[in-house]
């Protein structure tokens, strides 16, 4: 039965060598087995307890083989489910630092834009009445010029971009047409005052001629 258990187990390097009992130990055995005076009697004690001694010694040996090699498994098994721990917790922190660089780089591709096109519309902003004044003189046309945002992406900040710049445009453009008509009618006020002076100077040299 040991030899049968042992063998279950399966284990490298672990069995029971010894051979089975011989004709002499069976016979005592069975003699034991009876349980009579008589059988007690008949069985040669010495023998008997060489042979248990040896058996015993055997499993002793095959007990402590099996207890070593229960505690290499299990150190195995340690050291493994260690690496494994340490491999996972490494892939973790791999993980966690991606992650963190990929934050950080989706948060300035974000940030970037929009703080350049905070900074269009500030500059927007102090420029603006300088525009409104240049329009409002007659004759001088508007010398501001609004850089326009350099757009690279075609995602939402970007084409805030492309909107801002285009609004842009307009409004300088809005601008330089109102400066020219101003100039325009200027002129042709201009115009009408000086013939308006050429025509009153002839009536003042009629009136004079008649007076003489």
């Amino acid at each position: 039965r040991a030899r049968t258990a042992v063998g279950d187990l399966r284990l490298d390097g672990v069995a029971i060598s010894t051979g089975d009992p011989n004709a002499a130990v069976r016979s005592m055995r069975a003699l034991l087995t009876q349980g009579t005076l008589a059988a007690f009697g008949s069985v040669d004690l010495e023998q008997w307890s060489q042979e248990t001694t040896t058996q015993f010694t055997a499993l002793a040996s095959i007990n402590q083989s099996i207890i070593d090699k229960a505690t290499d498994t299990a150190a195995a098994a340690a050291s493994s489910a260690r690496d494994t721990a340490v491999v996972t917790v490494g892939i973790a922190i791999a993980a966690l630092a991606a992650s963190f660089l990929l934050a950080i780089t989706v948060a300035r591709s974000i940030v970037v834009p929009l703080r350049r096109l905070t900074g269009a519309a500030a500059d927007v902003r102090e420029q603006l009445p300088r525009l409104v004044e240049q329009v409002s003189t007659p004759g001088e046309g508007p010398e501001i010029t609004l850089a326009p945002i350099p757009v690279r992406s075609n995602d939402e900040v970007g084409r805030l971009a492309q909107a801002f710049n285009a609004v842009n445009a307009t409004t300088v453009q809005v601008a330089q047409e109102q400066a020219a008509l101003r100039g325009s009618i200027a002129e042709m006020f201009v115009n009408v005052a000086r013939r308006d002076q050429v025509l009153l100077n002839r009536q003042l040299s009629f009136i004079d001629s008649l007076e003489c």
